[in-house]
């Protein structure tokens, strides 16, 4: 904590603003954030926390998390330092198709699955969002901008989003995949591959005109009957 704040005379009110991101996470770390005084945001089944870049000593990069006590210093609301943080990602996202081979891979094994090769294309086509570095980056989905790029890849059709860590998520056009198929890559991956300090959620996400939807569809097997609530962002 010392040391975050000794960085404290390179900023001010306005370089928070113009600078401070978001950070997309499970609500698995809320109680630690709090007991540490964060500033976070809940979204139902996820949290947002915020951080700033800084300059250390030696010209390396660092970054502070954003505490209560730095926004009441600084005199920002949590909806002023919020709605920065979704504009500011938007100008670091970055949207591009998953590699072929890593498409028909996971469509393979979801094939095998089921002893069918009915479902080889279910992710034929597939785009990650993130942002530059590739780190920290699902956050980008609170951007409606972005949002509005991925319809317009996908025509203007309503698409899913997969949480594939703490630092994608992963576009998938609804024409193309059912949602409890979905779902069920993404709890078995959540399950194999993603570190826990990564793990985002068990849950999908459904994109229709910019409005995020939060699906469960472990507890049914019917597609109408599937629990739907939207995301307050």
């Amino acid at each position: 904590m010392n040391s975050e704040f000794s960085k404290l005379g390179q900023i001010n009110r306005e370089y928070i603003l113009s600078t401070v991101q978001p950070v997309l996470l499970n609500t698995s770390h809320l109680d630690a954030f709090n007991r540490n005084g964060y500033v976070l945001k809940v979204l139902r089944n996820f949290i947002v926390i915020f951080y700033i870049p800084v300059n250390n000593n030696d010209g390396s990069m660092a970054s502070i998390k954003i505490n209560n006590i730095l926004l009441h210093f600084f005199d920002i609301s949590l909806e002023e330092l919020y709605s920065h943080a979704i504009r500011n990602i938007g100008t670091y996202a970055v949207l591009y198709p998953l590699d072929d081979a890593i498409a028909h891979i996971l469509n393979y094994c979801k094939a095998a699955e089921n002893n069918t090769e009915s479902d080889v294309d279910t992710l034929s086509k597939v785009y990650v969002l993130s942002n530059t570095d590739n780190t920290d980056g699902a956050a980008v989905i609170l951007n409606r901008d972005v949002l509005s790029r991925v319809h317009e890849i996908f025509n203007g059709h309503p698409y899913y989003l997969l949480p594939s860590s703490i630092h994608e998520m992963l576009a998938v056009d609804s024409y193309k995949a059912s949602a409890k198929e979905l779902q069920d890559i993404v709890i078995s991956v959540n399950h194999d591959v993603v570190q826990p300090d990564e793990y985002l959620s068990d849950l999908i996400l459904y994109c229709d005109s910019c409005q995020l939807y939060e699906l469960d569809c472990r507890h049914t097997l019917d597609s109408q009957k599937i629990n739907a609530v939207q995301l307050p962002v």
